[in-house]
């Protein structure tokens, strides 16, 4: 009697042990997989900021253009008030 019962209590032992291998093992492969997807978000992240970043790239000129424009009639309204404050009355 006592044979079989050790038997079994050996067999339990067994599967208990291999399912807490089996555990650990499923484990270290989910930690695998969130660093993985950990990397994946950072670089979604960093594709994302690219994206924001590219329209106010693609705007620079566009503003520069502006600025150039503004000054330009900054220069030709300042001459005019000269022209203007200079004419003889």
């Amino acid at each position: 009697m006592r044979l079989p019962l050790f038997f079994i209590s050996l067999l339990t032992f067994a599967l208990f042990g291999c399912s807490k291998n089996n555990n650990s093992t499923k484990i270290e492969e989910l930690e695998k997989r969130i660093e993985k997807l950990e990397l994946i978000q950072i670089s979604i992240e960093k594709f994302e900021n690219i994206q924001q970043a590219v329209p106010i790239l693609e705007a620079i000129p566009i503003t520069i253009q502006n600025v150039e424009r503004i000054d330009e009639m900054l220069l030709e309204l300042s001459n005019d008030l000269k022209n203007h404050n200079h004419k003889p009355s």
